[in-house]
């Protein structure tokens, strides 16, 4: 599980400022970022955008109650300071918000609060903490509801409080899902991972005893194949060859649908901006493109994680071509509207796997035109970069940079077929020793 932050965040003061029918004023905001996030809190404080300097945060003496209009908000500051500080469990952005709301929060939990609850609680926590991602936090809810309904028909129990957590209880349920469900045994691992990850952080809080954490924590069911095979499996990675990619270039004019031309500039954009996903093309705003430095500058969608891509030639001419066509004056490839809240999950859920489809249909169109064995998808241009870069010889590190991976070992995983040659030539010709 990952470190939830115990830093106490430092609140700042800004101006929101607007134009109203007395000129030019705003409302002081105080703000605390939290997990990556500002929670933002008014003051209810309206002053002339003039009053105020911006690299003190203050109000200045332009205005003729600025003493006091600043002791005051030193005192709604100190306020909600001595409310963060005394609250002793992981600060979330649920919880700053109710801080900032006005709301009592628990500090304490009872070893007799609902097992449910508290799963559901420890889930949220995890996705407020960017630790999981959105898609991940609503199949651990739906898991964790499942073995509430399980509770409730089969043990007759309406509650399960912490102390009364033991094996047994997620061994029977284990057998249901077996059994009676019919579920497989990689199906029932995922159901119960939520569960387990609320067991060890409840340990860690001292809630239940740390040994019986530790039995129903490992408690998993063996899945993998411990047989000695000797071949390796190989999984089939789908990619262009530098043939094809020339094909698709080459195809480009002659597809009769404006749509679909730029659809396939979409994919090739994918393929010269280092593999970019298509989560990172959808949400791929102007404000994310450096044009001096010629490199794209945002976070990455799936690790949350700020990334610096390199834009070569052929991207850069795909994005002025965009530019041209003035139809979304936020997102690049006009695949969101202008307003689209990036901060609603459940709307870019379904935007992203509603446009996805889109594009999809439009290249496997295209995959069939150059005779394409297999179904052409925004994946398959990422793929084809890794493959391309290996086989040019750019270090499996740099690659993995590049594409956004969250570790090198991932890309090794991904694309283990195309190193073992790259290997060998590294060996013969840099670890070839001789000492006669």
């Amino acid at each position: 599980m990952g470190k939830s932050t115990s830093r106490i965040p430092v609140g700042s003061f800004y101006l929101r400022a607007g134009r109203t029918v007395k000129g030019d004023e705003g409302i002081i905001y105080l703000r605390y970022f939290v997990c990556g996030k500002y929670i933002e809190h008014s003051t209810d404080i309206k002053i002339a955008t003039d009053e105020w300097d911006k690299r003190t945060r203050q109000v200045t003496s332009a205005n003729k109650d600025w003493k006091r209009i600043n002791a005051k908000l030193q005192s709604i500051k100190a306020g909600f300071d001595g409310k963060i500080e005394a609250y002793k469990r992981p600060l979330t952005v649920r919880v700053m918000t109710g801080i900032l709301a006005g709301q009592e929060l628990e500090n304490e939990i009872s070893k007799e609060k609902d097992f449910i609850e508290y799963a559901l609680e420890h889930n949220t926590m995890r996705y407020e903490l960017d630790q999981i991602s959105f898609s991940t936090y609503d199949n651990n809810r739906l898991y964790i509801l499942g073995f509430q309904r399980y509770l409730r028909d089969k043990e007759k129990k309406d509650v399960l409080p912490l102390c009364d957590l033991n094996i047994d209880i997620f061994n029977r349920y284990i057998n249901y899902r077996l059994i009676e469900v019919k579920n497989t045994k990689e199906g029932i691992n995922k159901m119960l991972s939520p569960m387990y990850f609320a067991v060890r952080y409840a340990a860690d809080n001292e809630l239940i005893p740390t040994k019986t954490a530790t039995v129903i924590g490992s408690n998993y069911l063996e899945v993998k194949d411990r047989k000695y095979k000797s071949k390796v499996d190989e999984k089939q990675i789908r990619y262009l060859t530098p043939e094809q990619m020339k094909a698709l270039v080459n195809v480009r004019n002659e597809l009769p649908h404006q749509r679909t031309r730029e659809i396939l500039d979409i994919f090739l954009f994918a393929f010269h901006a280092c593999g970019m996903r298509v989560s990172d093309i959808i949400t791929l705003e102007w404000d994310h493109i450096d044009w001096e430095k010629k490199e794209i500058v945002k976070n990455y969608f799936k690790t949350k994680t700020a990334g610096n891509i390199p834009l070569t030639d052929p991207a850069i001419e795909i994005l002025l071509r965009w530019k041209k066509y003035k139809r979304n004056k936020r997102f690049v490839f006009d695949l969101l509207p202008e307003n689209f809240n990036l901060k609603d999950p459940k709307a870019l859920k379904n935007a992203r796997l509603s446009k996805n489809r889109t594009l999809q249909q439009s290249l496997k169109s295209v995959g069939n035109k150059i005779g394409l064995k297999f179904n052409m998808t925004m994946h398959v241009a990422r793929h084809t970069f890794a493959v391309m870069s290996i086989k040019k010889g750019v270090s499996i590190h740099m690659v993995s940079r590049l594409m956004g991976h969250s570790s090198v070992l991932v890309t090794e995983k991904v694309y283990a077929e195309f190193l073992p040659s790259e290997i060998s030539k590294i060996v013969r010709e840099e670890l070839s020793f001789s000492f006669g």
